[in-house]
């Protein structure tokens, strides 16, 4: 079987939220969620300001590991199901402290036992070198890269507000779905986990 890729923040873990949280804590600017902001200037926040924020996260030991899902409990059980019949891999492009330990540690929190974490921003890169079947992410540039650099995967994009672009660039490579559960839906059904 071949392999299916998750990305984390986004799809399946809330950074947002944790992000913009912090912010407000720190500078008192507005709470941004998935639904409504559209680029990341959207915050509120200066550059110096923004920049520090990130500095926060990336020198704390338990930031990744402390964030909320996304998803709940039934979509991390039908995850570990994929993940006994073919590869998962869960590819982050997360700086900071430990974060391959600390993104471990809360899919483990979460129900994904053994779970294979890869911690790099070439993402397209790994679907084509591992042959991947399937992949979701948040980002479009990433699904785009993906469609190019590795033709054979489907590619799919979890639908929000600032990952809207003009799909005639990619014509049919890029496949919107709502919900995880939609992406596996398809999985689950083109690769027989079913």
């Amino acid at each position: 079987m071949r392999p299916v890729i998750f990305d984390v923040d986004g799809v399946l873990a809330d950074f947002l939220s944790s992000y913009t949280a912090l912010a407000k804590r720190l500078y008192g600017v507005p709470h941004l969620t998935t639904t409504t902001y559209r680029r990341w200037d959207e915050d509120g926040l200066t550059e110096p300001q923004r920049d520090y924020v990130w500095e926060q996260i990336i020198k704390s030991p338990s930031w990744w590991v402390n964030l909320a899902p996304l998803v709940g409990p039934d979509t991390f059980r039908r995850i570990c199901l994929v993940n006994t019949l073919q590869p998962v891999y869960f590819v982050t492009s997360r700086p900071g402290f430990a974060v391959h330990t600390q993104t471990t540690a809360w899919l483990r929190n979460h129900g994904i036992f053994e779970p294979h974490v890869i911690v790099s921003s070439k993402k397209a890169e790994i679907a084509s070198a591992v042959d991947a079947g399937w992949a979701i992410d948040d980002k479009a540039g990433n699904a785009l890269a993906i469609a190019y650099m590795s033709p054979g995967t489907d590619i799919y994009l979890l639908d929000r507000l600032y990952n809207r672009f003009d799909h005639s660039v990619a014509g049919r490579r890029v496949t919107r779905v709502a919900t995880v559960e939609e992406f596996l839906d398809r999985v689950e059904r083109e690769g027989g986990a079913a």
